[in-house]
């Protein structure tokens, strides 16, 4: 949308092919990305956390238990509709498990990653939307399509200035994607090698690259996999 003469097959292309060059050099180089990813995500959510604050301390938001808890709009219905929808949103930590081997500590530290990952997931998903929530007046409610989907990045406007939307936009777009990406093939990758090594799938997908330990083949598969689906 940012940049619409470029065709979406093209940003496909270089976003899979990057991910998989990231990924086929080693696992030291997805990990440094992802912090290097990380860093820049919070940064940006740091931004909206102070200027939602700033925008309470100025009196143009107010703390409040309505976008938690609001009588009038309360209903079981809403909430157990809501349970399954948030349950599938959160499906993708668990790929945490599928770097064992790589891991420093083993599985006890896999375990504890993941915990760690669900936990401050969790917390950083319920601040941001409560105070995004508080910036706009109780009741709003947004019309289906864009103004839905695109409720957060205005409410960010709300927050710090016009142009945090385009930053957040392009946070979104190229980096929490991107991050996505490399760590989604990686994961994918993984899986299907383990598969291959146990005779589920055809051997030649566990290969191992042998100077950067990697599961060459697979990542390569996955790579081909998400290339062919994205673009059809």
């Amino acid at each position: 949308s940012v940049v619409p003469a470029i065709p979406a097959w093209v940003w496909i292309i270089v976003f899979v092919v990057l991910a998989a060059a990231i990924n086929l050099k080693g696992i030291g180089l997805t990990a440094g990305m992802n912090k290097v990813f990380l860093t820049a995500q919070m940064v940006v959510l740091g931004v909206f956390v102070v200027g939602a604050l700033l925008a309470v301390a100025q009196g143009r938001a107010h703390f409040s238990m309505a976008p938690i808890y609001d009588a009038d709009g309360f209903s079981w219905a809403i909430v157990f509709g809501a349970i399954p929808l948030a349950a599938l949103s959160f499906i993708g930590f668990d790929a945490i498990s599928t770097l064992n081997e790589e891991a420093r500590g083993g599985g006890e530290a896999v375990s504890k990653a993941t915990m760690i990952v669900l936990v401050i997931v969790t917390i950083l998903f319920v601040a941001q939307v409560y105070l995004a929530a508080i910036l706009v007046p109780t009741g709003t409610v947004f019309a289906d399509g864009d103004a839905v989907n695109n409720a957060f990045y205005d409410i960010s406007v709300l927050a710090v200035a016009p142009w945090f939307k385009l930053v957040i936009t392009l946070t979104s777009a190229l980096i929490a994607i991107f991050a996505n990406s490399i760590a989604s093939q990686a994961t994918s990758s993984k899986l299907v090698f383990s598969m291959a090594r146990d005779r589920q799938l055809p051997h030649a997908l566990a290969y191992v690259e042998p100077k950067r330990q990697v599961p060459q083949n697979a990542m390569l598969f996955i790579a081909g996999l998400s290339l062919v689906i994205g673009i059809l």
